[in-house]
């Protein structure tokens, strides 16, 4: 027989004995949770570098043809690392102003990769903030240490 319209059919229920167990989640599901929140920020912090990175050696490559590769990199990085907010010695002045179509780049490249590859849990998150931040401190001290210790 079917069950009258409207209404569900009957199923079996099953519980699970391991309830504030389950909930809290086990060592291993909360390392696999926030791994997969830090490998899809590094996704995420990559892909946003690789497109600014692809535009400046492209804006070199088209302005000389002597010009190095290094040197559209390290543009880059700089121009990738102002979109976060931290200044570049020009020389003759510092820049301070803040190119916001590259944060929203590097928001909207993090944000579809964590979306497409974390686990949808607080440890995910946690570890995606930190590697982020960390990723960005780490390439600012390299490039800094790279151009003397007094930015690009």
């Amino acid at each position: 027989m079917s069950a009258p319209p409207g209404t569900r059919p009957r199923t079996a229920r099953t519980v699970d004995g391991d309830g504030p167990a389950r909930r809290l989640g086990r060592g291993g599901e909360r390392f696999a949770a926030a791994t997969s929140g830090a490998w899809a920020t590094v996704q995420g912090v990559v892909l946003s570098g690789a497109v600014v990175v692809l535009l400046a050696v492209v804006g070199v490559l088209g302005g000389s043809p002597d010009s190095a590769w290094t040197g559209a990199v390290g543009v880059a990085t700089g121009l990738w690392l102002l979109g976060h907010g931290v200044p570049i010695d020009a020389g003759g002045g510092v820049i301070t102003l803040v190119p916001l179509g590259i944060g929203a780049l590097a928001v909207f490249t993090t944000y579809v990769s964590v979306k497409r590859s974390a686990l949808p849990m607080p440890s995910a998150w946690v570890a995606a903030t930190v590697t982020y931040a960390a990723a960005t401190v780490a390439l600012a001290a390299a490039t800094a240490g790279v151009a003397g210790g007094e930015g690009l």
